[in-house]
């Protein structure tokens, strides 16, 4: 299990909280946004499945943010 949060605020201005997420959890992201890894783990964004083009996940470090488009997928390592 994860200690700390992971923050998610999408384009329109919403913001979730996703508290202590457990090792390989997935998290889809249905909207655009911003993401802000607050946790002790690393966290793999995955594009849309139609956006991939072959590309490896990003990789998000602890106090990292990013950008991510409608579909993608956290994964929590």
């Amino acid at each position: 299990m994860a200690t700390g949060s992971i923050l998610f605020r999408s384009a329109d201005g919403r913001t979730a909280v996703i508290d202590d997420p457990a090792n390989g959890d997935r998290i889809p992201l249905p909207d655009a946004g911003v993401v802000e890894n607050n946790t002790d783990r690393e966290l793999r964004l995955h594009p849309p499945a139609a956006a991939t083009g072959g590309q490896e996940p990003a990789v998000l470090r602890t106090g990292g943010t990013a950008q991510v488009t409608a579909g993608s997928t956290i994964h929590v390592i």
